[in-house]
């Protein structure tokens, strides 16, 4: 299975929004759980913009929904 960059962030930019709503949490809550800006996680979770993202958002995001990181990984 081969990944190109933006089809990674696309599987990790959906599954973050999925977890934060399957944790019935807003965006704004959940910037301030894993210490970023609104307006920074709205872009990530955007399908329109090309937002990267660092692994801090990653591992952070998944500590707040209680899974393994990977999970954020997988398609």
């Amino acid at each position: 299975m081969n990944f190109d960059d933006m089809e990674f962030s696309d599987v990790i930019r959906k599954n973050i929004r999925k977890y934060r709503k399957k944790c019935d949490l807003t965006q704004s809550q959940l910037t301030e759980m894993i210490n970023y800006s609104a307006d920074y996680i709205c872009e990530i979770e955007s399908s329109t913009k090309n937002k990267t993202f660092s692994l801090t958002v990653v591992t952070r995001s998944a500590k707040v929904f209680g899974i393994p990181p990977y999970l954020l990984l997988k398609k």
